[in-house]
């Protein structure tokens, strides 16, 4: 059930990015399975003491202002739904492996990874010929290789930590995306995104205190 949801999001979200306004999409899915993942911790194992509650609540806002700038109302609205179903299955994913066994917990994230590629090879077989080689676009095999080892450190993390406590931590990544999008593609940050970046490492010493 893992493997599956974990499929499903990863679907949703990477068509919400085709659409347009990867800075809108990838924050509202973050927070969704954030959000979740909290709400289901805090009734499962009670709630965290006040100062991580601070941490989350600060995290989650962290996350918004990181992406405010980007945020506009001509994002497609499939897009938005697309990216609400990717934060409601990462959050499946993120509860039910952490339910699974320790000597057993990798196996969701292959089970995700064969469903994701056998329904990416029937999608290519249904749109016909197509030529496939890892020189096409580099770029595309390191995003692959990104991705999966973020999942497998989620799974490591969630063995020694609370569920929401790797979730939320995990969740910070639209920073990393707009350190990147400034470093890399030189595009202009605005004040209110380096304050978002600030609050959000704030929110990381509030968690791990």
């Amino acid at each position: 059930m893992a493997g599956l949801s974990g499929s499903i999001g990863l679907a949703a979200l990477y068509r919400a990015l085709a659409l347009g306004h990867a800075a809108t999409v990838a924050p509202v899915a973050a927070v969704v399975s954030a959000a979740l993942s909290v709400v289901f911790s805090a009734i499962t194992e009670g709630l965290p003491g006040t100062i991580r509650l601070a941490g989350f609540t600060l995290a989650l806002l962290g996350i918004w202002m990181v992406s405010s700038s980007s945020i506009s109302a001509e994002a497609p609205r499939q897009g938005l739904r697309l990216a609400l179903l990717a934060g409601f299955c990462f959050a499946g994913f993120f509860i039910l492996v952490a339910q699974v066994e320790a000597e057993a917990v990798f196996f969701p994230l292959v089970m995700a990874r064969c469903v994701m590629v056998s329904l990416a090879v029937l999608l290519l077989l249904l749109r016909g010929p197509t030529r496939l080689s890892f020189h096409i676009n580099p770029l595309a095999l390191l995003a692959g290789i990104l991705d999966a080892s973020g999942n497998v450190f989620y799974l490591l993390a969630q063995q020694f930590t609370r569920l929401d406590v790797a979730v939320v931590i995990g969740s910070l990544y639209p920073v990393t995306t707009v350190v990147l999008s400034w470093v890399v593609l030189e595009e202009k940050i605005s004040r209110m995104q380096w304050l978002g970046a600030m609050v959000c490492f704030v929110a990381i010493a509030l968690i791990a205190l």
